[in-house]
């Protein structure tokens, strides 16, 4: 590759932070909370889903987690497929749950 196309390229020879993902447990109830969050130029390549499949699986497998659930913007498709995809079930709808720049946002939750 040339040097000119390294400098496009999404590393371009460093390390970077592309995104994060991660549980917060709640040991008493055997149970936690998941999240995440992604730079947008590397959306659609199925790395968060590789990411959370190993986190979920952990979780189970390791640490005896008995529930794990996520919330995601009502608007955010993608996160929404993308927790179905991994097995996550639609509990609820959380009106105004968060907020936004300008205004409260509804959440979608997920066990």
């Amino acid at each position: 590759m040339k040097a000119q196309e390294a400098e496009h390229e999404p590393f371009a020879g460093k390390m970077c932070l592309i995104g994060t993902c991660g549980l917060a447990i709640n040991g008493a109830f055997r149970s936690a909370s998941i999240g995440f969050d992604w730079e947008r130029r590397f959306w659609g390549q199925g790395l968060m889903r590789k990411a959370l499949s190993s986190i979920v699986d952990h979780a189970y497998d390791r640490w005896d987690i008995n529930r794990i659930q996520a919330t995601t913007n009502l608007d955010n498709h993608a996160s929404i497929g993308l927790l179905r995809s991994l097995g996550f079930i639609e509990e609820g709808i959380m009106r105004q749950w968060g907020t936004g720049k300008t205004h409260f946002t509804t959440f979608v939750f997920f066990p």
